[in-house]
């Protein structure tokens, strides 16, 4: 049964992977529609996401081995 802080670390990938693809619908609709989302302005939050998604990942790798 995983413990608290494995499950806390589950979690917090799936809010992120939840916002990245906010993130990319946004990107989607503004390439279509013409609004801001498509100009990079989100770039700096994806990439903030995929660094923490790393780090927990390393995290949830050295629980386990």
């Amino acid at each position: 049964m995983p413990n608290s802080e494995e499950t806390r670390l589950w979690e917090r990938l799936r809010d992120i992977r939840n916002r990245i693809q906010e993130i990319a619908d946004l990107e989607a609709r503004g390439a279509i529609f013409g609004s801001g989302a498509a100009d990079g302005s989100l770039d700096p939050e994806r990439e903030r996401l995929i660094k923490e998604t790393e780090d927990i990942l390393d995290r949830l790798e050295a629980m386990y081995n």
